[in-house]
This record gives C-alpha cells, structure tokens and sequence, in this order.
C-alpha cells in the first residue's frame, strides 16, 4: 500500500506504473465510467486482504472485465451477451464457477462483475492477466469519491483519468432478473 500524504500536490500514476504497482501486490485507485475505483488483482492476497481490512468486509467485491468472453470460465452458466447489453454501466450477479476466488463469492456461490467501457479502465484491464478486484473509491460508510481532489484523500496512488461521472452501476441478478441495485 502506498501513502500519499494528503498536504502535497497530487501525483498521478501512469497506465505503465499502474500495472507493475497491480503485479507487485498493490491496491490503486483508477477512474471507471460512473465514480472512482479502487482495487488489486485477484491474485494478491496480501493486497486483498489490505483492501478487504481498508473497506471494512469480509467478501463482496466486484470484478471489473474488459471482455465477457475473456472471463467465461469464472462463470458456472454461459451467459447470453444480447441480454447483458444495456444503456448504462451494470454489474450482473452470476453464478461462479471454482476458478472465481471463494473471497468474491457471496454465499450463494455468485459473483459480480461489470465490464467497464470507460477508455483508461479498459486499457488497465487488457494490459493485466486477470480482473480487477473493485469497489467505490471511498473511506466506509463515505459517499463515493467522483473527483481527484476526494480520491487524494485516500492512501493508495490514483491512475490518471477522469472518471465518468456516471450514478453507481446498477446490480442485476442475472439468472432472476432481480434489481438489486437500480
């Protein structure tokens, strides 16, 4: 984890320095199509478990994916593509396959993941060898952070890029249909 002290100019990281701080373990911040993100690779479980003790949980995060078909073997069920298309950023509850990390699994066996369509997230996530464990860049029980000014306020280096601005996605119980979220 790396500290910025909140008193000095805000230092940006570059796609490169985003990536080699993901593979070495690290927990980043990164601008998604609705409000910042922050996260690290399923992999690192040192770094999981800083952002798990960071968010205050015990499981429950989402997975960000650049492309469905890349990440099809996380999922249990093949999923139908014209039904995940909708007009906003949606996250989609699924029932996982034993690839997907038990510590992304709620107790029903399901995980969440979103493929994201802001430009700066996708190139993170074609560069990296996996998906990008993700949550609400925020302290808990916070209003998520939509500027770099609020994201300066957490201890972990942000990627450059804005983010979308967009609400929070929407959560869509795949197999029921179910809003979770709206």
């Amino acid at each position: 984890m790396n500290a910025q002290n909140a008193n000095t100019k805000l230092k940006m990281i570059s796609l490169s320095q985003a990536i080699d701080q993901l593979n070495t373990g690290d927990i980043i911040i990164y601008p998604t199509d609705t409000v910042y993100g922050i996260g690290c690779l399923p992999s690192k479980s040192k770094a999981l478990k800083q952002l798990l003790d960071f968010k205050k949980r015990k499981r429950q995060f989402i997975l960000l994916i650049d492309d469905w078909n890349r990440y099809q073997d996380w999922l249990s069920i093949h999923i139908d593509l014209q039904k995940i298309n909708t007009d906003r950023a949606t996250t989609w509850v699924l029932p996982a396959s034993s690839k997907a990390p038990e510590c992304l699994k709620n107790p029903q066996g399901e995980i969440a993941v979103r493929q994201v369509s802001h430009p700066v997230t996708l190139a993170l996530l074609k560069a990296i060898d996996e998906p990008l464990i993700s949550t609400s860049a925020n302290f808990p029980g916070q209003k998520t952070i939509s500027s770099l000014a609020e994201a300066d306020t957490l201890p972990f280096e942000i990627m450059e890029g804005q983010c979308g601005n967009q609400p929070p996605s929407q959560i869509i119980h795949y197999t029921s249909g179910k809003i979770i979220r709206p």
